[in-house]
């Protein structure tokens, strides 16, 4: 305190605050082991692109220039650094015209106080880079409103490209400053600025229409679920837990008298009054992580320093509520790091439980279930192999654009399996999980296999017969033989007597034993023996139709084939197929589509799904 009263300038005091907080994020980040979305962006840095299945491509090239410190220090270093220039940004946004050290006192405790912005200020996550270009792009609006110069045009024009390539929400960032101040639209330079900011993200909208605009069919129709009204209370209760459960009644107070001026202060208030409303109306499609509105938190922070520093009484309440947080922050802190309490949470354990899957794999990758977080902290933390095969009963991710499953075939892989996975064994790990898993020897992926599917209508009731053409398209150097077992009594010798003639055809020599097209745990030692090569033996497969919607079990159901064939490398087949439509829930709509098996493991769509609403049997 005593240090307090001799400092006179208020910005050095802000300077030497947030110097401070970003000096204690660094020991934090080196050593608190990684969140599961930290380990997925580190595998993002792996291949640098201009996109990813879920997010633009800064948070990947932020943790790539990192990898020279190593280990979690390296992935975390350079979102450590953004908090302090954000912050900084935000006080001369706010700061007052003569402000005091008590006001620049007031603006750190506040701060610090929000308990999202001390996790936020650390871990290697998009909403860093979000806030930084926010921070930024606002500080250019203010200029750009004071001085209507093209200087803070483009500068502006730049942020906003910049929040483009840091993560999606930026767009409601400039969304709600524009509606905070319609006069923009009838300003020349301001549509310059947003010219320079669609030139600059030209590459990215071109990665994105070279992979089917992925990531926004993700983000605006993959993520929707049916209304749950607990996705409302939990949202609310987040709010009052990340801005602070003390503080956050006073930013609503704060914001109904708030008679802003400058065009800035409205679009600060604007955004987080915006956003708050915004993702509450969002819950009616799903659940609402509570780091989506992190925007929101420049609007609180500014809306609480303009109206407190107007009342003793507030300040010491402010102080008094903020001391409190700030001691709970430094527990959890610790918590973090340490783990006293012994919790079981995904940043504990992880060098330990992973080493467990390295030790059982002994050099073989390991395919996981969908799980694409424990596959990228399986690498980060060992440096093996992991791939998340995508699966329709979970959502997919990144690694459905990668390769990687196509390198592991032809060798032996472990691979996570469900708990009805029959033959499976078991590994207890010390974060507590179970890894249930099945060896398979050799791994031939189907994942890659394209479908072209015809006869799916718009419109199904359950029961009735669907009577489809499956087109398939072979990228891989394998035969792959298609009859079900089903058809026919004798359906293991008719698939036997189908293999020889295709083997005859091609001049192969018949392995000594084929797999069964409908064994959920392979017995594989008998083809692995076999001295004909991997590439030339044909694969049983079976065919499945799948009916997917969010928040739903799906519905896997094995077709009934027509016809048999063998699919060729670099080849094409012509199947002719027919399933009934299982007991769905009338009136909603269902994602419906083909998907291949050959092994235990469930993988994503062969073709390219369709929505299908269910409607009552007549």
């Amino acid at each position: 305190m005593n240090l307090l009263r001799k400092m006179k300038s208020p910005d050095l005091l802000i300077g030497l605050g947030v110097g401070l907080w970003w000096m204690i994020n660094l020991l934090q980040a080196g050593f608190t082991e990684l969140a599961d979305d930290e380990a997925y962006y580190h595998m993002f840095a792996q291949r640098l692109d201009w996109g990813y299945f879920d997010h633009p491509p800064v948070t990947a090239l932020l943790v790539y220039l990192g990898s020279f410190f190593g280990g979690e220090f390296g992935v975390r270093f350079f979102f450590t650094l953004l908090q302090p220039i954000y912050l900084y940004a935000l006080w001369r946004i706010i700061r007052p015209a003569t402000p005091t050290v008590r006001d620049g006192a007031l603006f750190l405790l506040i701060s610090a106080a929000m308990p999202i912005l001390q996790l936020y200020g650390f871990i290697a996550v998009p909403d860093g880079p979000l806030m930084l270009f926010t921070a930024l792009f606002l500080w250019c609006y203010k200029s750009f409103t004071e001085k209507n110069d093209w200087i803070s045009a483009l500068l502006m024009g730049v942020c906003l490209a910049a929040l483009a390539y840091s993560k999606y929400h930026g767009a409601l960032v400039f969304l709600f400053t524009v509606l905070s101040n319609l006069k923009l639209l009838k300003n020349p330079k301001f549509y310059v600025a947003c010219l320079v900011a669609v030139i600059l993200i030209i590459p990215h909208l071109w990665w994105q229409y070279a992979h089917d605009w992925v990531s926004f069919r993700y983000h605006l129709v993959g993520r929707n679920r049916d209304f749950q009204f607990n996705f409302v209370t939990e949202y609310l209760l987040n709010l009052f837990a990340i801005f602070n459960p003390f503080l956050f009644p006073l930013f609503l107070v704060a914001w109904w008298k708030n008679r802003a001026a400058r065009p800035v202060d409205r679009a600060l208030s604007c955004i987080a009054a915006a956003f708050i409303l915004f993702f509450l109306s969002s819950t009616i499609r799903g659940y609402v992580q509570p780091q989506w509105e992190i925007p929101a938190t420049f609007g609180i922070i500014a809306l609480l320093f303009y109206y407190i520093r107007s009342s003793a009484r507030l300040q010491r309440y402010t102080i008094w509520v903020c001391s409190i947080t700030i001691a709970l922050v430094v527990l959890a802190r610790v918590e973090m790091i340490f783990n006293p309490l012994g919790i079981k949470f995904q940043v504990f354990d992880n060098k330990t439980s992973y080493g467990q899957l390295a030790q059982l794999a002994n050099g073989r990758p390991i395919i996981f279930d969908g799980k694409y977080t424990a596959a990228a902290k399986y690498h980060f933390y060992t440096g093996e192999t992991g791939y998340a095969q995508p699966v329709v009963s979970y959502r997919t991710s990144h690694y459905q654009l990668l390769d990687t499953d196509t390198q592991m075939a032809g060798q032996g892989v472990i691979a996570e399996v469900n708990e009805q996975t029959a033959g499976a064994s078991e590994l207890q790990l010390a974060n507590g999980k179970t890894f249930r898993y099945v060896v398979i020897d050799p791994f031939i992926p189907t994942r890659k296999i394209a479908i072209t599917t015809e006869g799916i209508p718009e419109q199904v009731a359950p029961g009735d017969t669907l009577h489809l053409t499956l087109i398939l398209h072979n990228p891989y150097p394998y035969y792959y033989g298609f009859c079900n077992s089903a058809s026919s009594p004798d359906s293991t010798k008719a698939f036997d007597q189908h293999n020889a003639m295709a083997l005859s055809e091609n001049n192969i020599s018949a392995p000594s034993a084929v797999l069964n097209a409908d064994s959920t745990a392979k017995d594989t030692s008998a083809v692995v023996s076999d001295s004909v090569s991997i590439q030339k033996r044909i694969w049983p497969v079976t065919v499945n139709m799948v009916w997917r919607r969010v928040a739903t079990p799906v519905q896997i159901i094995p077709v009934h084939l027509e016809n048999s064939g063998t699919l060729q490398p670099n080849g094409s087949l012509t199947l002719q197929v027919q399933t009934v439509v299982p007991s769905l829930t009338q009136n909603k709509k269902y994602e419906a589509g083909i998907m291949l098996t050959d092994s235990p493991l469930c993988s994503w769509f062969n073709d390219k799904s369709r929505e299908v609403t269910i409607i009552q049997k007549q």
